[in-house]
């Protein structure tokens, strides 16, 4: 019985999402950006236990070439030489602790580019460049505001599109805090009081030297509070950190929030895509760990 088309593409965005993952640890320093090997390999072995699937092909208990051999009496696949190498550095990693140089790496990140591109249209009839990792979210509003994204993307209008990233990031968070506010009474992920600290102006201090110091601590207080929020959320504050400097600044104000982008010149694809698959990233750790309070 043929899977569901849903359910192929699905499972191909989590496929491609995984493979991504191999891309980020592929740019780690040697030795780390060996596993990316293992990320790879795992990544292509889901490619070809769904492709069994869409056979009809019992898959279980086999290694990882035989699959090659079973799927190739319904259509030939590509880069399986190229794949047979590729197995055999896994094994050496994993098994044997033998490591490889970074361009190697580099080679079979390209080596299962190739393959997922050629293979996901010969055998899914679908373009690998346009699965879609948003299918893997959950969350409403940040993923109406990636699809945006996503079409601003491909319309090449990266101003629009790293604005619409910009939202979907923060209203990620405030759905999710959302969903823990009316059980807690409040947000579990502010840290403080219910208010913000005041400033020197609401406080109406005269003094310059106490208007400096109240200022200050009140600024210091709410950075301390937003990278505690970032932190506790379970989010790279590194890449955190990458992502404010791409995006236009996203500030909430009583009626709704506002985007500013006036400090930035210019954006390129390369940091935009980045931002995107940030956000992905982001959402996917709040779903894995998510939860009801009765």
């Amino acid at each position: 019985m043929a899977i569901d088309k849903n359910e192929v593409y699905r499972r191909l965005s989590f496929i491609k999402y995984l493979f991504y993952i191999g891309i980020e640890q592929s740019e780690k320093p040697e030795p780390l950006c060996n596993t990316a090997i293992l990320s790879f390999h795992d990544s292509v072995e889901l490619f070809l236990q769904l492709a069994c699937e869409h056979y009809g092909i019992n898959s279980q208990n086999i290694k990882f070439m035989e699959y090659f051999d079973k799927i190739e009496s319904h259509i030939v696949i590509s880069q399986k030489e190229s794949m047979q190498r590729f197995n055999k550095t896994r094994v050496d990693i994993k098994h044997y602790g033998i490591l490889i140089s970074k361009p190697d790496i580099d080679y079979f990140k390209f080596t299962c580019l190739n393959f997922f591109t050629d293979n996901t249209q010969n055998i899914f009839n679908i373009n690998f460049n346009n699965i879609s990792m948003i299918n893997l979210i959950t969350l409403e509003k940040p993923k109406k505001h990636l699809e945006n994204a996503e079409n601003e993307i491909n319309n090449g209008d990266l101003k629009k599109a790293n604005s619409e990233i910009a939202l979907a990031f923060w209203r990620m968070i405030e759905e999710y805090e959302e969903s823990k506010s009316k059980y807690y009474g409040h947000s579990p992920f502010f840290f403080g009081n219910s208010v913000s600290f005041n400033n020197s102006f609401s406080m109406k201090i005269d003094d310059d030297k106490m208007v400096n110091f109240v200022d200050d601590v009140s600024k210091s207080i709410s950075a301390i509070q937003s990278a505690i929020k970032i932190l506790s959320l379970g989010f790279d504050y590194r890449k955190f950190t990458k992502f404010s400097l791409l995006t236009p600044l996203y500030i909430r104000t009583i009626v709704g929030y506002i985007i500013d982008d006036s400090y930035k010149n210019e954006y390129n694809l390369d940091d935009t895509k980045w931002c995107f698959d940030f956000v992905i990233e982001c959402c996917i750790k709040l779903q894995n760990f998510d939860y009801k309070i009765s």
